[in-house]
């Protein structure tokens, strides 16, 4: 065949992937499977993830040389995966490539340790999640503070202030302070 195929650094479920891509689809399939390979639909192979555009006679041929693995395929041809092989799971979602993409990128970000700066000034009631980053001279009020989060340097966090997973906060930045606010013009701009 004349596909590209990637091992992964370590396995991951397929149940787990789409969580953490928060991708809402229609599935098919066992979404216990492992994932430990990164494919294109010419390299067939076994515990890999994969995306297919449409499907067609062609790509159904493709498909069902695969086993175990998981295919984001686009949620117009949910009609079209009962032909495709039962050995695996498909995902029906809007845009497979970019779903696809969106899990390369978590598939093999370079993930860091929890690093907190010493310089920081953190409150006892702050509740930190696990790897998250933050950068000298921060103060961190009593706030949540997600998994994954990078905070940058001189960023203050005030009381009662909650972020997410993953959110990324730039250098200088000051959040849950009072501002000034916005103000419409006679155009609603």
């Amino acid at each position: 065949m004349n596909g590209i195929c990637f091992n992964l650094n370590s396995s991951v479920s397929a149940k787990s992937l789409l969580n953490e891509l928060g991708l809402k689809s229609i599935l098919i399939g066992d979404d216990s499977i492992v994932l430990d390979k990164v494919c294109s639909l010419g390299e067939p192979n076994f515990q890999a993830i994969s995306f297919c555009k449409s499907i067609t006679n062609k790509n159904i041929e493709r498909i069902n040389k695969f086993e175990a693995s998981l295919f984001l395929v686009s949620e117009a041809e949910i009609d079209l995966a009962i032909e495709c092989s039962k050995k695996n799971l498909y995902a029906f979602v809007a845009n497979p490539r970019l779903s696809f993409v969106r899990a390369l990128n978590y598939l093999f970000e370079k993930r860091k340790n929890s690093e907190i700066h010493h310089s920081c000034l953190i409150s006892p009631n702050a509740k930190i999640a696990s790897n998250v980053q933050i950068g000298a001279f921060s103060v961190i009020g009593d706030c949540v503070i997600g998994e994954g989060s990078v905070i940058g340097n001189n960023v203050c966090l005030r009381d009662g202030v909650i972020l997410g997973r993953n959110v990324v906060i730039k250098s200088g930045a000051i959040i849950g302070e009072d501002g000034f606010g916005y103000e419409k013009n006679e155009k609603s701009i």
